[in-house]
Parts: C-alpha cells; sequence; structure tokens
C-alpha cells in the first residue's frame, strides 16, 4: 500500500507541472487527499507554493478552494496555508480573493484550537478586516458578511467585539443593499 500510495502522490506532483491548466487545477483538488502519502516535506509544500502562485487565475482559484482541505491535513502549525492565504487574498481576481476568504473559519478554528490567539488576529482577523473595506468589490465586501456569523463563533466574545463589531458596523452602511441585508 505504501508503493501505490507514493505512485498516487508522484501522478499528482506531475499533474501539478502539467502544461495545460486543467492538469494543474485537477492537482489542487487532489492534493489534499494526497498529501501526506509522501515522506518528502520540501516537494510537498513547493508544490503547494507553486499552485498559489502560478500565472492562469482558475489555478490559483482552485487552490484557494481547497485550502481548507489542505490546511486540515497540515494541522498547526499551518505557515504554509497562511502565506497562500494572504497571496490569495491579495490576488488581482476577485473570484480567487472571494475563495480564499471563504477559509478563513477553517484557518481561524485550527488557531483557536491550538491557542494561537495572536496569530488569529494578525494572521486572519486582519485580512478579513482588509477585506471588508475593499473599495472596488462589493462581492469581496459580500462574502466578508457572509462568514461573520461563524468567525465570531470560533473567535470568542473578547475578539468578537474587537475586531468583527467593527466590521459588522462598516457593512451596515455600505453603499450595495447586497451587503448591507447580509
Amino acid at each position: 500500500a505504501g508503493k501505490r500510495n507514493a505512485e498516487v502522490f508522484e501522478l499528482v506532483e506531475r499533474l501539478s507541472k502539467g502544461d495545460l491548466f486543467s492538469m494543474r487545477i485537477a492537482s489542487c483538488y487532489l492534493l489534499a487527499k494526497t498529501y501526506e502519502k509522501t515522506k518528502n516535506d520540501d516537494i510537498k509544500e513547493k508544490l503547494f507554493n507553486d499552485l498559489s502562485l502560478d500565472d492562469t487565475p482558475m489555478v490559483r482559484r482552485a487552490v484557494a478552494i481547497n485550502l481548507g482541505k489542505f490546511a486540515n491535513v497540515l494541522g498547526y502549525p499551518l505557515d504554509i496555508a497562511l502565506k497562500s492565504y494572504k497571496g490569495l487574498l491579495n490576488d488581482q481576481q476577485d473570484a480567487v480573493k472571494i475563495e480564499a476568504l471563504k477559509n478563513s473559519c477553517i484557518l481561524a478554528q485550527i488557531l483557536e484550537d491550538n491557542g494561537q490567539t495572536q496569530k488569529l488576529e494578525d494572521d486572519i482577523l486582519v485580512h478579513v478586516k482588509k477585506a471588508s473595506e475593499d473599495k472596488v468589490s462589493w462581492r469581496l465586501r459580500f462574502s466578508v458578511a457572509e462568514l461573520l456569523a461563524e468567525l465570531t463563533h470560533i473567535v470568542g466574545k473578547e475578539l468578537a467585539d474587537k475586531h468583527i463589531k467593527s466590521i459588522v458596523e462598516k457593512l451596515l452602511g455600505d453603499s450595495e443593499p447586497e451587503v448591507r441585508s447580509e
């Protein structure tokens, strides 16, 4: 079974380096399932980072969609996943940013479970607030509004009062009715 698992990871690795963007997208969906199947941590980290920085927005979007699954497989520490999270939130494409943002609760929960309150504030809540202030994309602000209730339950009253309350107040006055209603 060990040899078979290594072969599966090698297949995912080959897909991630494929010429066609559809091959690289497929590898994003398989990466979390096969991540533990190889012993070489350098290959695993480089593979995920390379996909996060791919030239094709559709590949970066696939990485963002699967970031939470990848983070759950990694467990704590989340350095690789947090680095990608921050990078994807600064992407030029709204679709990539929105999908990355949807992983905020998963990452926050892992940090909370490991008692990393400061990291939770610095790496998640600061970026959620920044997304809520995006002047260009109302869809990104809408996505922030969608996740605030769940994020509030994860971070607890003290952090919610400190960070999330001001985000809610600002979004209630948003220029887009969809954002305000959410």
